[in-house]
C-alpha cells in the first residue's frame, strides 16, 4: 500500500473509532460487508472511490482533490479539531489566551511606541499563531513572552528584547504551520508562500 492510501485508511479508521462505531455497525450503515471494511482498514484491499465516498459521508469526512501546494495548510487546519473548540485541551486553551494577551498588549503599545516596526511584527506573528493548533509545549514560552511584553509599558523592555520576542513567535508560527503529520519534511511548504509556488506536475 502506498503512502497516500495508507494515510486515507488511517483517517477512516480513526474517524470510525472517534464516532464509537464498530466495523460491524459501519458495515451496516455503508452497505458493505464487515470483512471488507476490515480489509480496507488493514490495507489488504484496494479502496474503490465509491466505497471511499460512502464511508467518508457516514464518518463526517469530506473527499476532495486539494492542490499539493495547499496540503500543509489544510492539514494544519485539520489539526485544530472541532470548529467549536470542544476538543481543545486546557493547556491549548491557556496558550491561546496568552497569544491573545500578546496581541492586545502589542496593539495597545503601538499607539504610543516611537518605533512601531518590531511591535507590528510581533502582533502579526501573534495573530497568525492564533489560528494554528497550539499545544502544551507552547504555553510556557507564550506566557513568558506575554509577561515580558507587559513590562514594556513600564519601559523595562529594550528594542533587542522586542526583536527576540518577535523572532521567537515567528519561529513557533513557522514550526506549527510547516509541521505536517506523517509527511516527510521536504514536502512541507511555508504557509506564507502558498501563492508563489511552482505549478504541480
Amino acid at each position: 500500500m502506498n503512502y497516500s492510501a495508507e494515510h486515507i485508511v488511517r483517517a477512516l479508521k480513526a474517524a470510525r473509532q472517534e464516532k464509537g462505531l464498530s466495523q460491524r455497525e459501519l458495515s451496516a450503515k455503508a452497505g458493505l460487508p464487515q470483512g471488507h471494511i476490515s480489509k480496507i482498514e488493514n490495507g489488504a484491499v484496494d479502496l474503490k472511490l465509491s466505497s471511499l465516498i460512502s464511508l467518508a459521508r457516514i464518518l463526517d469526512l469530506e473527499v476532495m482533490p486539494v492542490p499539493r501546494k495547499l496540503v500543509p495548510a489544510v492539514q494544519a487546519l485539520a489539526r485544530t479539531g472541532d470548529t467549536g473548540g470542544s476538543s481543545l485541551t486546557e493547556s491549548a486553551r491557556l496558550a491561546a489566551k496568552q497569544v491573545k494577551r500578546i496581541e492586545k498588549t502589542a496593539t495597545r503599545l503601538l499607539g504610543t511606541a516611537p518605533d512601531k516596526g518590531e511591535l507590528a511584527r510581533l502582533r502579526r506573528a501573534a495573530r497568525e499563531l492564533a489560528i494554528l493548533p497550539l499545544g502544551p509545549k507552547d504555553l510556557e514560552s507564550l506566557r513568558l513572552a506575554a509577561e515580558t511584553l507587559g513590562k514594556m509599558e513600564h519601559g523595562e523592555v529594550q528594542a533587542h528584547d522586542l526583536r527576540e520576542m518577535a523572532q521567537g513567535l515567528e519561529r513557533a508560527r513557522n514550526h506549527l504551520a510547516h509541521h505536517v503529520v506523517d509527511e516527510p519534511a521536504q514536502s512541507s511548504r511555508p504557509a506564507y508562500s502558498l501563492e508563489d509556488g511552482e505549478d504541480d506536475a
